[in-house]
């Protein structure tokens, strides 16, 4: 009769004091002076960009009237140009930088079944606009919810606080829920599975632009039995403050 409680007991403190897991997008990459150096100008572009887009009429009351100021989007647009830009330079000096698939593009959508983490808010107003139009968006949309649901509760299950709203996004149990969730093996919705392409390249988030797994597509995803451990990736963050 105490074998269960045991196994309980054991659970509950591997949870509370075992590892803490890291996911492939997850890693930080130190990129070297020289790498620095080469992608100085596209880092310039970018700070400018986004001084740009701070200084815009109208800026600050974005969250209260609901309305993007004139110019924002181009300013967005500009910023992420630069980022791909130095991003293409600073993988010539990555070990395996060269040869590596990117996320959403053929012999890298392994990746592509790992939730991106985090999407920022304008991200997903530039994806909104891009997916709108398109003729299967009344069923992507609510697939969409349903996944980002079911993560949430992935996460929530393995949440040990009083108050299951509240937890750190480095916590424990968002790095375990993130796990959980990806060894379901549901694709992003934005993969064309058979093309084995993404459908927004063009409007992903930085979060996926960043992500350059150094491992087969194989390894890259979470049904491989050694994911995540199986994962070296590098991840090239963005040169601004």
């Amino acid at each position: 009769m105490l074998r269960p409680r045991f196994m309980a007991l054991a659970d509950l403190l591997g949870v509370v004091f075992g590892p803490r897991p890291r996911l492939p997008r997850d890693h930080i990459t130190r990129v070297s002076r020289r790498a620095r150096k080469a992608g100085k100008a596209h880092s310039a572009t970018m700070q400018s960009a986004l001084d740009g887009i701070s200084a815009l009429p109208g800026i600050a009351e974005v969250k209260s009237n609901k309305r993007l100021p004139r110019g924002f989007s181009a300013g967005v647009d500009e910023f992420r140009s630069a980022y791909d830009q130095y991003f293409d330079t600073v993988r010539n000096f990555l070990p395996g930088g060269k040869e590596a698939k990117r996320p959403g593009e053929p012999g890298g959508c392994g990746a592509c079944y790992a939730a991106p983490m985090p999407v920022m808010p304008i991200e997903a107003v530039a994806i909104y606009r891009e997916i709108r139009a398109w003729r299967d968006f009344p069923k992507l949309a609510p697939r969409l919810a349903e996944l980002g649901e079911q993560q949430f509760k992935d996460i929530q299950a393995l949440h040990t606080g009083k108050d299951p709203e509240k937890m750190r996004m480095s916590g424990k149990a968002v790095q375990r829920g993130r796990v959980a969730f990806a060894k379901r093996g549901e694709p992003c919705p934005f993969l064309d599975v058979g093309k084995q392409r993404c459908r927004i390249w063009e409007q992903r988030p930085i979060c996926c632009r960043m992500h350059l797994p150094r491992v087969d597509e194989e390894q890259t995803a979470p049904a491989h039995e050694q994911w995540p451990k199986s994962v070296k990736a590098h991840n090239v963050r963005l040169p601004v403050r």
